[in-house]
């Protein structure tokens, strides 16, 4: 249902910013080439960029569905998803 992704939208993009923080943990975080975006925990190796990625697009798709009936303006579109 859609009022469960709006609900959600919010405390997913703050746990994948946190989560994304992990890769400069010591310990966790890899570095491969001079770039460090790995995570590595209990034996499983990720990069939470996808996962920050994935709740962008459901933050945008909830403040945009939010704001639907303003979209005919310009500054409604960009100002909260472009910043």
């Amino acid at each position: 249902p859609m009022q469960f992704w709006k609900r959600i939208a919010w405390p997913v993009l703050i746990f994948a910013t946190l989560f994304q923080l992990l890769v400069y943990v010591p310990g966790l975080g890899i570095e491969s080439y001079g770039n460090r975006n790995w995570v590595q925990i209990a034996g499983f190796q990720f990069q939470p960029a996808e996962f920050l990625k994935l709740a962008l697009a459901l933050w945008m798709a909830a403040v945009l569905y939010r704001k639907r009936r303003l979209l005919t303006s310009w500054k409604h579109v960009f100002i909260p998803v472009v910043p």
